[in-house]
């Protein structure tokens, strides 16, 4: 049986004893209007503290966005740098390697100019030789 119907018939309870019923009503009045006015007071407390609760949640919100940015910012520099960097060791080893082919025909010019130079002494010895 609900509060209502057992309100709307006390008789059930107490028999026709008006004053017990009356007695019963008031105090249970009294405990709905303690239940009312303190869930009233929870929902006051809980409605003050919800704009500081929110306003905590944005700034612990915008650190975590100001963080991510900034370590998204260093990401890009780091990564810029690093770009750089094999762009520039990318440019030595050519540097590098056309150096060495340059290097690589001076040395095959040179063992072109000796291979003569000792062929030229072969046929010179022979003519020594001859004469």
């Amino acid at each position: 049986m609900s509060r209502i119907s057992r309100l709307q018939k006390p008789d059930a309870l107490f028999g026709r004893d008006r004053s017990a019923q009356v007695a019963f009503s008031g105090r249970f009045i009294l405990v709905e209007q303690r239940s009312v006015y303190n869930a009233s007071d929870d929902l006051d407390r809980a409605n003050t503290d919800l704009p500081e609760k929110t306003l905590e949640v944005e700034e612990i919100e915008l650190g975590f966005a100001e963080r991510l940015k900034s370590c998204l910012d260093e990401n890009q520099e780091m990564r810029r740098e690093m770009e750089m960097s094999l762009l520039s060791q990318v440019e030595a080893e050519q540097n590098l390697k056309k150096e060495m082919e340059g290097l690589l025909h001076i040395v095959e010019e040179k063992d072109k100019i000796v291979m003569i130079s000792s062929n030229e002494i072969v046929v010179l010895d022979e003519e020594l030789m001859r004469t």
